[in-house]
């Protein structure tokens, strides 16, 4: 029998024998089942709760969609059928709880299962990243990095790579002219962060899921990096040599400046902030020449394809840097999805109408995911309760 269908067949068993409906022949059925010692060790974990009452008011109290969202979740697609078995049956309150124990084949104690809602709410401690980075060398060699993992060596042409205090620098020999142009790149995973001083001076704080392609010494005619995700330039000023970043959409082009740049794949929106001096937006269609003033931001919806120019505070888009998340009134799905990155989790939503709701606040980066929740908790309508590596949103 199929290992799902069984599963749900047993959860529905059960759950009849718990409101005493068996008939004869699924009392059979069920006593087949528990003679395998581990299905017994678990029925017994199921039915281990004597407080009756309490049980009773807690499967009532059961949220029955976003259980079977959470079901839904674990199954696969082809077996829908046998999700939907379960829940048009009249035991749904008792078999949505029960389903999930039998279907992870993991023993629960029930007190883990019916519990107070207070007690259900308990956050699970989820740490903030750190500072880890992954290295791709011009030879195809990778090297982690992080505050543990010191080193200086010559990569190429001369140029020396010291990693030290949670920073990649980049140190050119004077009068050298490079002969080749190669590359390296850094890659920053979920829950990671590193900076980056290339061989010009040039400073670069990499965000969480992004990476950067760029030169180990850059040519004499210009300077140019490729950035996926998010990034914090200040560029070293060489009126003779613009600064260049190309997004996938379009190329920022800067001679001494400090900026941010979001432009992740999954977002819908590609965000430059400039801090201090000037940029100019190209568009990868060539159509397109924006320059950009201190306070300002230009965004573009590759939606629409079109850009939208806007007086920001710089300081909501570069606190990331400095050890902070700062938010004004900005959807709570947005702000969750920055969170996601940071604290390497899962999202998941009981209601999709709170992926809407407005948030503003900072936020302390370096603090247990615990902590960051329960201070968006106390200013909106939202409870967060959190599994290993799971936030689910209700």
């Amino acid at each position: 029998m199929c290992k799902i269908k069984e599963n749900i067949i047993i959860a529905e068993l059960i759950a009849k024998e718990i409101s005493n409906n068996l008939t004869k022949e699924e009392f059979d059925i069920l006593n087949k089942w528990k003679s395998n010692s581990k299905n017994l060790n678990l029925y017994k974990e199921i039915l281990a709760q004597k407080d009756v009452e309490l049980r009773n008011k807690i499967l009532n109290s059961t949220n029955l969609d976003y259980e079977w969202k959470r079901f839904y979740h674990y199954t696969d697609k082809n077996n829908i059928k046998y999700r939907r078995r379960i829940f048009t049956s009249k035991f749904l309150k008792y078999a949505a709880v029960i389903i999930p124990l039998l279907f992870v084949s993991i023993f629960f104690v029930v007190k883990n299962n019916f519990v107070s809602q207070t007690q259900k709410n308990t956050i699970h401690r989820i740490a903030p990243g750190q500072s880890k980075a992954t290295l791709v060398l011009s030879n195809g060699k990778s090297i982690k990095l992080s505050s543990n993992n010191k080193f200086d060596f010559k990569e190429f042409n001369g140029v020396n790579l010291l990693n030290s205090s949670k920073e990649l620098i980049y140190v050119k020999s004077k009068g050298l002219t490079p002969t080749e142009v190669k590359y390296n790149t850094i890659n920053i995973g979920k829950g990671g962060e590193y900076k980056l001083v290339l061989s010009d001076g040039t400073k670069v704080w990499m965000n969480s899921m992004s990476s950067l392609v760029y030169p180990i010494s850059f040519d004499k005619n210009k300077r140019v990096v490729k950035l996926k995700g998010e990034a914090y330039f200040e560029v070293s000023k060489n009126a003779s040599k613009p600064f260049i970043v190309k997004t996938d959409y379009y190329d920022v082009k800067v001679l001494g400046t400090s900026f941010n740049i979001s432009s992740y794949s999954d977002d819908d929106i590609i965000n430059t902030t400039l801090v201090t001096g000037k940029v100019e937006i190209l568009g990868i269609k060539g159509k397109e020449k924006i320059r950009l003033t201190p306070g300002k931001q230009l965004s573009f919806n590759k939606t629409t394809s079109k850009f939208n120019l806007n007086n920001v505070n710089v300081a909501y888009y570069t606190a990331w840097k400095d050890g902070s998340f700062m938010f004004y009134e900005q959807k709570l799905e947005d702000v969750l999805k920055i969170l996601q990155r940071w604290y390497g989790v899962e999202i998941f939503y009981k209601n999709n109408n709170i992926r809407n709701e407005l948030f503003t606040g900072k936020l302390p980066r370096f603090k247990d995911m615990e902590t960051i929740l329960k201070m968006i908790e106390k200013v909106s309508n939202v409870k967060f309760v959190t599994k290993i590596g799971v936030v689910y949103v209700e």
